[in-house]
């Protein structure tokens, strides 16, 4: 939502707006703090397809073993587990903006300076110090949620995540700390 600039307010403020968003019918995923109860969102999977049916893949497991992960899952699938993508490569990571007017003028491919600029650059310095010029005016993953909002979301949390782990049957008080 903030790559996108379709939310506008602190992740703090937006929790704070949520009832409100509601009574105005936002759509769900202005809920941000909603989204994240899981427990029903799972078991509603599970009673309508069956257990055998759902493959649970925690986002950590995947982080931490990723062609293991993807191993796992096409054998799930029944599909050749054969394949083996490319996992140096992060897609849809959403950035943050250093510059609000330089991004503008980065995006903006009209721009008349821009057209003479590139060039120049490319032909002097290349390809790849072009891009980390450019990259030094974008972020990537920078956003972090403040100590008391994580700790307040935990309290909030806390009971789904254990159902959730009596469902699908993991230790998930990793969860909360």
């Amino acid at each position: 939502m903030l790559m996108d600039k379709r939310e506008s307010l602190s992740f703090e403020k937006a929790l704070q707006r949520e009832d409100k968003r509601r009574s105005e019918n936002y759509e769900f995923i202005w809920y941000h703090k909603d989204v994240g109860f899981y427990y029903e969102q799972v078991k509603h999977y599970i009673d309508s397809f069956g257990r055998g049916n759902v493959k649970i893949v925690l986002y950590e497991d995947f982080v931490g073993d990723p062609i293991n992960i993807m191993k796992e899952i096409y054998r799930f699938l029944e599909v050749d587990e054969g394949f083996t993508p490319n996992t140096a490569v992060k897609y849809n990571v959403g950035p943050t903006v250093r510059n609000e007017p330089f991004e503008e003028f980065l995006v903006k491919y009209d721009n008349p300076v821009k057209r003479v600029l590139r060039p120049i650059l490319l032909n002097t310095i290349g390809k790849r110090y072009t891009e980390s010029l450019v990259n030094y005016f974008i972020h990537k993953n920078t956003f972090n949620i403040k100590p008391k909002t994580r700790k307040r979301l935990i309290e909030i949390y806390r009971s789904d995540i254990l159902k959730l782990g009596d469902l699908i049957d993991r230790d998930l008080s990793g969860w909360l700390s």
